[in-house]
């Protein structure tokens, strides 16, 4: 039997590692390449552009751009808390001129205020629904049930605020006394016991300022403070 042939050569063969053994051995022994370093040096990994470069560096660049990621994440959410703290302190001077009015001329005159200078936007309309004798430039009354119906219409029953764009819309005839085209709004319903008898319409000249993604978390608590201010200027 030649030695190429013997017994040797075959336990050789069949005690060999391939990769899924060393795989499973560094599995179960994570700390194999702390106690033998000096394995590190030999071994390479490909960049996508194709240099080659050591472990220990492809681990270094990764986790570099690991907390670059945490990085930028924690920079975005402290850029949203500072964004929400100014929008607070806004919404919040709002609600205080609000819950002093005590007529529907000063309401209006208190949201136009608020929205236009502090918020930026364009102009604001408060649209009755319900008659009451009171008149403002920014107060506008719609008690012809026909004539309510497109407007109604786009509530759809929401007691909540949401944005909308103007053009082609029933909003663009209620919006149309303005220097400049009305391209988006903020709707904020106002409620009194289950029955929206009035809207609040926050416009702007700008098509990106109102749009489906804006947080109306704000609006709603505007919406909800003008709803008990205007319903009790209605009991009155």
């Amino acid at each position: 039997m030649s030695q190429a042939e013997s017994p040797n050569t075959d336990v050789a063969e069949n005690t060999a590692l391939n990769s899924d053994d060393i795989l499973a051995y560094l599995r179960e022994h994570p700390e194999f390449l702390q106690q033998y370093p000096q394995a590190l040096e030999h071994q390479r990994l490909d960049h996508e552009c194709g240099d080659a470069t050591s472990l220990v560096e492809r681990q270094v660049k990764t986790l570099r751009q690991r907390i670059q990621d945490y990085a930028d994440k924690l920079s975005e959410l402290l850029s949203s808390a500072r964004r929400n703290d100014v929008q607070f302190e806004k919404t919040k001077r709002l609600i205080v001129e609000l819950s002093a009015c005590d007529t529907l001329a000063a309401t209006a005159a208190a949201l136009n205020h608020s929205f236009v200078n502090e918020f930026h936007a364009h102009t604001v309309r408060l649209i009755l629904l319900q008659e009451h004798a009171e008149q403002h430039d920014n107060l506008l009354q719609i008690t012809d049930p026909i004539a309510q119906q497109p407007l109604l219409s786009m509530l759809d029953e929401k007691a909540w605020a949401f944005c909308h764009q103007v053009p082609g819309t029933a909003l663009a005839d209620l919006l149309d006394n303005t220097e400049e085209t009305i391209q988006s709004c903020a709707i904020l319903p106002v409620r009194r016991q289950q029955q929206t008898i009035a809207v609040i319409i926050v416009a702007s000249t700008s098509e990106d300022h109102y749009t489906q993604e804006l947080d109306t978390l704000f609006l709603n608590h505007v919406a909800a403070v003008s709803s008990s201010v205007i319903g009790r200027i209605y009991d009155d």
